[in-house]
């Protein structure tokens, strides 16, 4: 895994700063490119990172709205007067909630993989740089033991509960909370 992060890397750092556009001849463009700026690269990579976090985190808000307003047209369905036919009803916006946070799940954890595809480059990234001008590095040594010494700054260390509130956590149990609470829906819709 860490050769497919290296091999990401090196087609980055050799892919240079000058893009060509339209139809160009390949003696034209490989003399257009410069060398890339390794800080300026990292800067991008981290950007990236930060960005895919946030657009993430932008779609768990999108299926937070989608599905409360699911379960809002429930409870005023439910809460309404006896009519017939209303169970179904009730039933089919049980199941759309359901199907929603299932699908959430799947789709949380995959954005979650590509966000981590996305740090791991740019801490690749840093590893080529020396420890004085890292930034990501302590993030992600603290975020994986939980505990930070440095020399410069005083030790750091995450109690338990603060490390499992992750993003990635997040992701995945926001749904899975919405899935148990429209099962129970489901439940009481036939009662």
């Amino acid at each position: 895994m860490i050769e497919a992060f290296s091999l990401v890397v090196d087609w980055i750092m050799r892919r240079g700063a000058g893009f060509t556009v339209g139809r160009r001849s390949k003696a034209k463009a490989s003399a257009a490119k410069v060398p890339p700026d390794p800080w300026d690269t990292m800067r991008l990579a981290r950007e990236s990172a930060e960005r895919a976090e946030a657009i993430a985190q932008s779609r768990l808000n999108n299926f937070l709205v989608a599905d409360s307003i699911v379960f809002l047209s429930w409870a005023t369905l439910f809460n309404s007067s006896r009519q017939m036919g209303r169970v179904p009803v009730l039933l089919a916006l049980a199941l759309l909630s359901s199907i929603l946070s299932i699908t959430w799940i799947a789709l949380g954890r995959r954005q979650w993989k590509f966000i981590e595809l996305r740090w791991a480059v740019a801490r690749t990234l840093e590893e080529r740089v020396d420890e004085a001008h890292t930034v990501y590095w302590y993030v992600a040594k603290l975020r994986e033991t939980g505990e930070l010494e440095h020399s410069t700054a005083a030790q750091l260390r995450l109690p338990w509960y603060l490390r499992c509130v992750t993003s990635r956590n997040v992701l995945v149990l926001a749904p899975a909370v919405f899935l148990v609470a429209s099962l129970f829906l489901i439940w009481s819709s036939l009662v």
